[in-house]
């Protein structure tokens, strides 16, 4: 299975700076990511694009003790797409998730060093799309600088096994804060429930590898980030129902956060 790793991503060279901003695109496809392969330390806008036919996502993993996305692979592929990365592995978020067609973006700072990037997302036939061939790496170069927060209107902390908003979500725009509190990897995932649909049913459906029509409208959010992570999410809301879910593993049995009730609906009005 190791041709696979050397075949799985088409990158490009350099993030592309936008102004003051740095943007590092990346390109969901069935299945393989084309991303850039170097960017700067500092904050960065990490957009997914997503012209596949299937949900993808960006998880991002921080490689440590001079480790490489070659050293990755063959302990996630030994868990035949669990999701238990080794300690020298840390969650370092991304955009999750697209729908076919859509494009999302979050904010983060990132930390010099290298990162792996992969879809955990299940096909219809059960393996993961990393997989598949799904996954990539890029360094990040240069020393980090002074932190400097993006504006936010609503600050989401995450832990044991909620979010909490500092103020109700609306319709319109809003620019969140999100930050794991909490003493084990989370994700923040926002999807507008299709009418009549509940958390249950886009569990049942992303966990399938979307076998069938999806019961959200809009997929956005931020992919597993470690304890004391930070990302920011702008979101466009449109008065509806709306579930915030996590579905990352939790480290005492395995089970998704989903399962030990990280699952909350609003209504926005």
């Amino acid at each position: 299975m190791r041709p696979v790793l050397l075949s799985a991503a088409l990158v490009l060279a350099l993030a592309t700076p936008v102004g003051a901003q740095q943007v590092l695109e990346f390109t969901a496809m069935d299945f393989a990511f084309r991303g850039p392969a170097r960017a700067t330390a500092g904050l960065a806008t990490l957009r997914l694009r997503n012209t596949g036919k299937a949900l993808h996502h960006v998880q991002m993993f921080r490689l440590e003790d001079g480790k490489r996305l070659a050293d990755l692979f063959p302990v996630l592929y030994a868990n035949a797409g669990v999701h238990n990365a080794p300690s020298w592995a840390r969650a370092a978020g991304g955009p999750s998730a697209a729908l076919p067609g859509q494009v999302i973006e979050v904010r983060q700072h990132l930390a010099p060093g290298r990162y792996a990037v992969i879809c955990w997302i299940p096909a219809p036939d059960g393996q993961a799309h990393f997989m598949k061939g799904m996954m990539t790496e890029f360094e990040v170069v240069g020393a980090a600088p002074p932190v400097v927060e993006p504006e936010a209107g609503i600050r989401v902390t995450l832990n044991e096994y909620r979010a909490s908003l500092s103020t109700p979500l609306t319709r319109g725009s809003h620019t969140l804060r999100i930050e794991n509190v909490g003493r084990q990897d989370h994700e923040f995932l926002i999807v507008r429930l299709k009418p009549g649909k509940a958390p249950e049913d886009v569990d049942r459906w992303s966990g399938m590898g979307q076998v069938d029509e999806a019961p959200v409208e809009s997929w956005m959010g931020m992919a597993g980030i470690a304890p004391g992570g930070v990302a920011w999410l702008t979101v466009s809301l449109r008065p509806g129902r709306y579930a915030i879910i996590c579905f990352a593993p939790d480290r005492r049995d395995g089970r998704t956060h989903f399962e030990h009730g990280f699952r909350q609906v609003i209504e926005v009005r």
